[in-house]
């Protein structure tokens, strides 16, 4: 039997190894890790500390584990820290505001940049799910469901692949806020109209007015929401 002690350090080297394997490209994102018993071979370890290091690893967003198929590379995003997040913002470390203010700052760039040189079928995609919300404006469920993906379609045509990434950290605050913001059919129509002032800024390349316009809407969800606009 391996003692406990034994047990870290090999799920440690485990860990190790396969990140520096990712990074240094041995298994890209998408690509599959070679069979256990070679991958245990190869690090010097038994089957037991491997998985728990692949476990290690899943739960931190770089494999994923398919079952029948093996172990896959993924690209890790910032959803790994929903947990944290969650405990800071149950004990008011961080609040709605402090997210509000993180939006601003990003969704504003993204909607400038989009507008700089805006990706084939964007506006059309962005006018379909805008729609969507309108014609379900009466159901939070679906205002918030359309709304969620309105600014994610945004966010996943950014230039800066660092943007939607970042936010998926924070999906679950999001929807909430989403939620609480819902205050009524008319203010659904009202963010409608919103979103269309950004998309018709991005369908006319006008990277300023884009800005403004997101920079307006968000304003308008802070109200909603009772925070400070002015940030």
């Amino acid at each position: 039997m391996v003692d406990d002690a034994s047990r870290l350090s090999a799920n440690a080297t485990v860990v190790l190894a396969l990140k520096q394997g990712i990074i240094d490209g041995t298994w890209p994102p998408g690509s599959l890790l070679p069979p256990e018993d070679g991958l245990a071979r190869w690090l010097g370890v038994s089957r037991v500390p491997l998985r728990e290091g692949i476990k290690q690893l899943e739960a931190l967003g770089w494999l994923r584990i398919e079952r029948g198929n093996g172990t896959r590379v993924t690209a890790p995003d910032f959803t790994v820290i929903e947990g944290t997040l969650d405990f800071l913002h149950r004990y008011d470390v961080i609040g709605f505001q402090h997210l509000h203010q993180l939006r601003c700052l990003v969704e504003a760039e993204v909607a400038r940049d989009l507008a700089r040189d805006p990706p084939a079928g964007l506006v059309a995609r962005l006018r379909e799910v805008n729609a969507a919300i309108a014609a379900d404006h009466h159901r939070p469920e679906g205002y918030v469901d359309a709304d969620v993906r309105f600014h994610d379609l945004l966010l996943e045509a950014s230039p800066n692949p660092l943007f939607p990434r970042l936010m998926a950290g924070f999906r679950r605050l999001l929807v909430q806020s989403r939620r609480m913001s819902f205050s009524g059919p008319e203010a659904v129509l009202a963010a409608v109209a919103a979103h269309e002032a950004v998309v018709a800024r991005i369908e006319a390349r006008d990277p300023e007015g884009a800005r403004q316009a997101m920079e307006s809407h968000l304003g308008q969800t802070a109200r909603q929401l009772g925070l400070d606009a002015d940030v």
